[in-house]
């Protein structure tokens, strides 16, 4: 019984220190591609993360419009998943 106990418990600190690493590089990936890191700093974990590498860096865009319709669209999806992480219990 102790041994399920503590292949449980150390899932648990797996899981819980992959998504403490992921909200402290999510906001760093969305630096570096151009984008606000603020949006991007409680992305849902691993969520924001994967979304965040999804998009491309502003630096392919090749007009005005398109870099900041990618600002624009990244932003948003980061303050949203931010806000569900907020909102969710």
């Amino acid at each position: 019984m102790e041994s399920g106990l503590s292949i449980i418990a150390t899932i648990y600190i797996v899981v819980m220190s992959l998504s403490f690493v992921s909200f402290l590089i999510s906001p760093y990936i969305a630096w570096r591609k151009g984008f606000a890191p603020y949006y991007w700093l409680f992305a849902a974990g691993p969520i924001g993360l994967i979304v965040i590498w999804c998009f491309k860096s502003t630096r392919q865009t090749t007009t005005p419009e398109q870099l900041e319709r990618l600002q624009s669209l990244a932003n948003t999806c980061g303050a949203v998943l931010t806000g569900a992480t907020f909102l969710s219990p």
